[in-house]
Parts: structure tokens; C-alpha cells; sequence
């Protein structure tokens, strides 16, 4: 079947089946014949309905209000750069609106992310400079790693008022996060770190290539790592990179909502992402969410798991509550864990520059071979130089 006949078909069940009442659904799409037309309608009533966090869902609808500072702007029915038609949105999320559309010129469905209005008048030219010069770096990227999600055009819409609305398209992604394969697996199961590095060894291909670049995630955590299908299995893709969330976090400050800080999630936020005092952001912050989740895998659970909002963040600063696997019980070889304990640190500067590092230091751990675990940073170092004189 060509292709543009496959995307109407899976537009016309989408729609269909997400105006069914919410425990209709399941039916209606096991009823859908064609297996991969199925799994492209189920992954939009995922995106669409499912509150993640980094997507919420929000009232659909194909006409809407004139834009206001809050609400989402109307793009729907618009085509943007004479190439994108957008259908649908899909979701929310701390920096702005994802909208689901269709490349008139590859015949494929994309992802549209709109960023939120900036108000704050004297830095909106720079977070808009922000915004689309991320799109363009990790276009490059994406051709350089099968492990990052592939931008495909970058631009701005105005709105009837005249506002302007940066976008980023990208590739449209079906496929479980991370986050959900964790969901499905038996509570307090422990990975070894064989394991847990096997898993997340494409994450660091991933982040390696971007790092090179110059570019940071921000925002690295499950939710944000895609299990997308392929030919000769599945691939493990980088999605929601952040550099448009720190931009917009200088015009408009921390915004405290339940676990996040303005867009911030904590349980996998780096000291640096509370508060500049820590250093500032970079690679070194993807360092940190990375053995995070080396961390949750090792122990069966989150090493913050259950804690309310103040406690985590009170942790997550804490030179005494280091969530390293050995700290938390999980038995590990004594170079493992100065590698992971050099990877949590509270300074930024003390961690380790970049995906790379950190991944070289953990396997050469792993085999026994020598580290380089030399501290960095001031406050490094005058730990190391109490612990010498103790």
C-alpha cells in the first residue's frame, strides 16, 4: 500500500478511535487488522492521553481561541515552512506544546514542539536564538548517531496578533520509553551492572556524539529514552533535548509545580539544575542523570523513591547522601564505586566532563583496569585533602 494511503488510514483511525469513551479504546484498536498500523495508532492514544510529565494531556480540539500567555497557539490546520501540515496537538509540556503532524515532502508523520511565549522582553531575542539553534545543531547530530532523535527544519509561526512561536519538527517516534519498560518489570528487581550497562550503553553512544558537539541534554532521564522498533531491533533514541528549557528558565526563572522546578524534573537533576552555586550546566549534568539511572537499575528501585519534594531536593545537594550504588546497599567493587561517586558528585566541576569519560572510567572499573579518578574542582579537592589528613 503507498504510503499516503497508510498515513490516511492511520490519521482516520486515530481520530476515530480517540473520540471513543477512554475504556472503548483498547478494543477498537485490537480490532485494527494491519499490525503496523495499529501500533502507530496506539502510540498517538499514548502521546495523547497518558500524563507523563514531559506530556499532559490537554483538551483536543480543531479550532481554538485567539493564543493567550498560557494557552497553546492555534496551529492546528496550519502547514508551517509550506511543508509541515499540523493535525493535531498531543501534549504539554514544561516548555511548551507538542503537536502531531504529517511531511507533506517525505510522506511521513512528524512531532511539532512549539515553544511557550517568553514575556520577559529583554532576553526573548536570545531564548529565541536558543531555541532554533538547537534545532539546527542537532539536525547535524542526529546524522551522526542513530541514537538521537532526527530534527527535521526549524522556524517560527506568527500568530494572528503578530507573536512569534518557534517550533522545532521532528521525526514522529513509536515506541515505549524507557520509563514504561521499567514500569513493567517486577518491583525491587536488581540489575548487575553488566547488565545495567548493556542497557544503557546506546544512551552514552548517544550522549558521546552530542557532547562532542558542544551540546547538552539537560533534561536525560527514561522518559526521555525511546525503545523505537526497527529491522534489526530495537534502538534506543535520545528524545526532548533541554537547551530550549535553560533558555526559557533565564527569562522566566524557577516556577515551583509539584515535583518540577518550573522544567525541571528532580529525580534525576543534578545539583547545578537548583541552583547556579553548584556550577553551571553542561555535559557534566547529563553525567549526573546518566549514573542515576545506572543507580535505580542497580538497586530496584529509585535511590529519591518515595521521598517528598523538599526531602529530594535536600538530597540531591547533600555531600553525605551520595546515591551510589554501594552507599545504598548494592554490593560493588570498591574502583565502581569512586567512579559513580566522582559521577553523583555535588560539584559540577568534580564530576566527570563529559558521557565519554564517564562511560571509559566505568568500563575500565568494571575490568579492573586503572581509573583516572584524580578530584576535580575546589571543593574536590579540599575533601580529598581533609580526607588525606584524617
Amino acid at each position: 500500500m503507498p504510503a499516503n494511503e497508510t498515513f490516511a488510514r492511520i490519521k482516520a483511525h486515530f481520530l476515530r478511535i480517540r473520540a471513543l469513551p477512554p475504556d472503548e479504546r483498547s478494543i477498537a484498536t485490537a480490532a485494527l487488522e494491519d499490525a503496523a498500523v495499529r501500533a502507530e495508532v496506539i502510540s498517538l492514544l499514548d502521546n495523547d492521553c497518558e500524563d507523563t510529565g514531559f506530556l499532559r494531556a490537554r483538551p483536543q480540539t480543531v479550532t481554538a481561541p485567539p493564543p493567550d500567555a498560557h494557552g497553546p497557539p492555534p496551529l492546528v490546520g496550519a502547514v508551517l515552512l509550506e511543508r509541515f501540515e499540523v493535525l493535531a496537538m498531543v501534549g504539554e509540556g514544561g516548555f511548551g506544546w507538542v503537536f502531531w503532524g504529517h511531511d507533506r515532502a517525505r510522506d511521513e508523520p512528524v512531532a511539532v514542539k512549539v515553544s511557550k511565549p517568553i514575556t520577559d522582553a529583554t532576553v526573548v531575542e536570545d531564548v529565541l536564538a536558543a531555541f532554533e539553534r538547537e534545532g539546527v545543531a542537532l539536525a547535524a547530530l542526529a546524522r551522526r548517531s542513530p541514537h538521537i532523535v532526527e530534527y527535521r527544519d526549524v522556524g517560527a509561526w506568527r500568530d494572528a496578533g503578530g507573536r512569534r512561536h518557534p517550533f522545532i519538527v521532528m521525526e514522529w517516534l513509536a515506541g515505549p520509553t524507557l520509563a514504561a519498560l521499567s514500569r513493567d518489570r517486577p518491583a525491587g528487581e536488581r540489575w548487575t551492572l553488566d547488565e545495567a550497562m548493556s542497557l544503557l550503553q546506546e544512551v552514552a553512544d548517544g550522549l558521546t556524539v552530542v557532547h562532542a558537539h558542544g551540546v547538552a541534554h539537560r533534561d536525560l532521564k527514561p522518559s526521555n529514552v525511546l525503545c523505537v522498533p526497527g529491522p534489526d531491533g530495537a534502538v534506543l533514541k535520545l528524545v526532548d533535548f533541554g537547551a530550549a528549557k535553560i533558555a526559557a528558565e533565564r527569562a522566566r526563572g524557577f516556577e515551583s509545580t509539584g515535583r518540577q522546578v518550573g522544567m525541571l524534573t528532580f529525580d534525576y537533576a543534578a545539583p547545578e539544575l537548583l541552583s547556579r552555586v553548584y556550577g553551571a550546566t553542561g555535559p557534566w549534568t547529563d553525567v549526573f542523570a546518566l549514573a542515576m539511572m545506572l543507580t535505580e537499575l542497580m538497586l530496584g528501585r529509585h535511590p529519591w523513591g518515595g521521598l517528598d519534594t523538599l526531602t529530594t531536593m535536600a538530597r540531591i545537594t547533600d555531600l553525605a547522601a551520595r546515591p551510589t550504588p554501594g552507599a545504598l546497599g548494592v554490593q560493588v567493587e570498591p574502583p565502581v564505586e569512586a567512579v559513580m561517586a566522582r559521577a553523583l558528585a555535588v560539584e559540577a566541576s568534580a564530576r566527570y566532563p563529559d558521557a565519554c569519560t564517564f562511560w571509559q572510567a566505568l568500563t575500565a572499573a568494571r575490568r579492573g583496569e586503572p581509573t583516572d579518578l584524580t578530584p576535580r574542582g575546589p571543593l574536590a579537592r579540599m575533601l580529598a585533602g581533609l580526607r588525606r589528613r584524617t
